[in-house]
């Protein structure tokens, strides 16, 4: 791994997050890893062939999360990601952010996903152009600050 890194970049130790992270995933099967990572191919990039591979990275994170929060509140945090229009590409810049790694980055970020989820359950299927209070504090404010751009 220090070896990808570029000729002239400082090496650095692995961080204290990173490391929480392997100590965590360490007891995760590969099978849940792989349920997991087959799951958000075939909501976030259904139909494709070409796909973003399962890294150390993803990996890491993906085992992580599982050791946190299960298999299946991992892939309800997938379909949360799924249900924000922001997060697949209805914002000022086009772009989805819809990795494994921005999902399950930290406890933050899946539980704001895992709220979708239930906010979505509690309120029906409405869009949310039309619903303001199932628009996070987070996307707001991401909104707010591309705007100014």
């Amino acid at each position: 791994m220090l070896s990808d890194l570029e000729p002239g970049k400082r090496k650095r130790g692995v961080s204290k997050h990173k490391q929480a992270q392997i100590r965590n995933g360490s007891t995760v099967a590969e099978s849940d890893v792989q349920q997991v990572y087959q799951y958000w191919c075939t909501v976030m990039r259904p139909g494709r062939k070409r796909v973003p591979a399962l890294d150390y990275k993803r990996e890491m994170v993906v085992r992580s999360a599982i050791a946190d929060y299960g298999v299946e509140d991992c892939m309800r945090a997938i379909d949360g990601c799924a249900s924000s229009e922001w997060h697949m590409g209805r914002n000022p810049s086009n772009k989805r952010y819809d990795d494994l790694e921005l999902i399950f980055r930290d406890q933050k970020h899946v539980d704001m996903f895992l709220s979708r989820v239930e906010n979505k359950k509690k309120t029906g299927d409405r869009s949310e152009e039309h619903t303001s209070e199932l628009q996070s504090h987070s996307d707001l404010v991401c909104r707010l600050l591309l705007e100014k751009k």
